[in-house]
């Protein structure tokens, strides 16, 4: 199952895409779920990982996705988000999507990458490591 794990005391989000087909439908219950998270507006840093999926839809569905990644229900204080993929057609779509979000977002293909991109204001590197493995 698609998850997501907030830490509001480190003001970072971690949301996890299962390895394998990802369908637009995913993507919009685990953005409508995290969203409604009553712990939403303590998330500075927020890190999703795509590694291993294979996205089931098109760029015709890019501006849907962004729309709903760009529409929040409450107060959005996110600093920087960073989108971890590690396939070509993955790296595509990330590249497309950060291109036309509202908040400051980025792509990469490591977790070294990712800590150095948010650069999180109270997180050592191994304790970065420690809440994506916790988030499992």
């Amino acid at each position: 199952m698609n998850s997501y794990t907030m830490y509001p005391e480190k003001h970072i989000a971690i949301v996890r895409f299962n390895p394998g087909v990802l369908e637009l439908a995913d993507t919009i219950a685990i953005n409508e779920a995290y969203k409604h998270d009553a712990r939403y507006s303590h998330i500075h840093f927020l890190v999703i990982i795509l590694t291993g999926c294979i996205p089931n839809f098109t760029e015709k569905d890019l501006p849907t996705i962004t729309e709903l990644y760009n529409t929040n229900v409450q107060v959005n204080n996110h600093k920087t988000s960073v989108w971890l993929v590690d396939e070509p057609l993955l790296t595509a779509f990330a590249h497309m999507f950060v291109d036309n979000t509202d908040e400051k977002s980025y792509y990469c293909s490591t977790v070294e990458k990712a800590y150095s991109l948010l650069k999180p204001d109270d997180i050592t590197y191994s304790e970065f490591v420690q809440l994506l493995e916790n988030s499992e």
